[in-house]
């Protein structure tokens, strides 16, 4: 409530003062005389920012206001508004900040004008008027819509929803799988399989090898080895000076002996095996296609599967809680949904009486006739609007149709 308000120094304002008492307070004067101004200074002292052209060259404009706050004690607000240069500001003699100052004086003071907004015609101020009127705390509705938009983003942040996360998993299973069913151990499987298979294909060219190396030493088409160190050996016996000689041709021939039994038993146990080949083959292709997708080395393949596995586990671990998340949101958004209609039901209850009170209101305003209607709408009664006519017989509207400037 307004008490007093001092002005100096503003417009064609040299000095005014003004103290206002219970009831209507009327301003009349002929144009010019500065009544627009004193509302000028009282937005400015609400922490308004001044007009240009305000404060004469050389002047500094001194506004000064006491109000009445909510709790019924004395508030003085002071400003100093300078031609140039900074502007200062007062609460109750002690410096402050415009928005300090702005956020103490909020609901002090609301200036109605004929092209000015309206605290009616602001999104929301019915409802709080309302809420006000019924005693209706809406601040439960507003802790459950928190909660839920908090569970909300904590489920997005699973990044790209439960359902991209499943189809994830299943393809590490997949992959994992895949792996899995080559029945992998050894990491140099690829290359001893290779050796295996370049082996099984030399097979015949080896035979012929062994062969040939067989009968050379069994002398199948000339004398063998051991018959020409028999011979030399059967004519160097007699000569004891050269025992030492006859005893290495000895062991060359046991030498022989030796090494014609090996590639016998050698050639003997290598047969070509078309079979064993076609295996080694699908094998190494398998293997091949492994290192393809996930290698390039088999020590790879059997890496990656391991990083796989992990993370297959991790999303499945995230699922879970994304379970539990999507239970949570659930009985959050149930409870807010009950808390909701509860609300806009006892807004709507309200609704009524606050109608009456405005009709009685108009009525010492020579309104007898005016027609008021609150309308509660949207989800927990949010949408609340005020409609009004000022006779009988037109339809109400809403205030910002049907308030003249008036």
């Amino acid at each position: 409530m307004l008490l007093e308000l001092h002005v100096r120094d503003l417009g064609v304002i040299d000095e005014a003062a003004i103290e206002l008492g219970d009831g209507l307070t009327a301003l009349t004067g002929e144009t010019g005389a500065g009544k627009t101004l004193l509302v000028d200074a009282l937005e400015i002292v609400l922490g308004g920012r001044p007009r240009r052209g305000l404060v004469q060259p050389g002047h500094t404009a001194r506004l000064e206001a006491i109000f009445l706050d909510h709790d019924g004690r004395e508030r003085i607000i002071a400003r100093e508004i300078p031609h140039e240069g900074r502007a200062r500001s007062w609460i109750d003699g002690s410096l402050a900040t415009v928005q300090v100052l702005q956020e103490q004086v909020a609901g002090f003071l609301d200036i109605h004008g004929q092209h000015e907004h309206h605290s009616l015609l602001v999104a929301g101020s019915m409802r709080t008027a309302l809420d006000s009127f019924g005693e209706i705390d809406s601040s439960p509705v507003a802790q459950l819509r928190r909660e839920v938009a908090r569970i909300a983003a904590e489920h997005d942040e699973l990044g790209g929803g439960v359902e991209n996360i499943e189809r994830e998993v299943a393809l590490l299973d997949h992959q994992v799988a895949d792996i899995d069913a080559a029945n992998l151990v050894d990491p140099n499987e690829l290359d001893r399989l290779l050796e295996e298979l370049e082996m099984l294909a030399a097979v015949e060219t080896t035979r012929a090898a062994l062969g040939e190396g067989v009968g050379l030493l069994a002398g199948e088409e000339a004398a063998s080895p051991q018959d020409v160190l028999a011979r030399i050996r059967r004519s160097l016996e007699s000569l004891t000076a050269l025992s030492d000689l006859v005893d290495a041709i000895q062991g060359a021939e046991s030498t022989l002996d030796e090494l014609r039994s090996l590639l016998r038993s050698t050639l003997d146990g290598l047969e070509s095996d078309p079979r064993r080949s076609a295996e080694l083959d699908e094998r190494i292709r398998l293997l091949h296609d492994l290192c393809r997708r996930y290698g390039p080395t088999l020590n790879d393949v059997l890496e990656r599967r391991s990083s796989m596995a992990t993370e297959a586990d991790r999303l499945r671990a995230t699922l879970e809680r994304a379970d539990t998340i999507s239970e949570r949101l659930d009985e959050a958004r149930a409870l807010l949904s009950t808390a909701e209609d509860d609300l806009k039901a006892r807004r709507r209850s309200s609704a009524p009486r606050l109608e009456e009170a405005l009709l009685e209101r108009l009525r010492t305003l020579a309104l007898a006739r005016a027609v008021v209607e609150i309308r509660v709408e949207g989800p927990a009664g949010d949408d609340v609007e005020l409609l009004f006519s000022a006779n009988q017989g037109h339809a109400a509207q809403p205030v910002a149709k049907a308030a003249s400037g008036g």
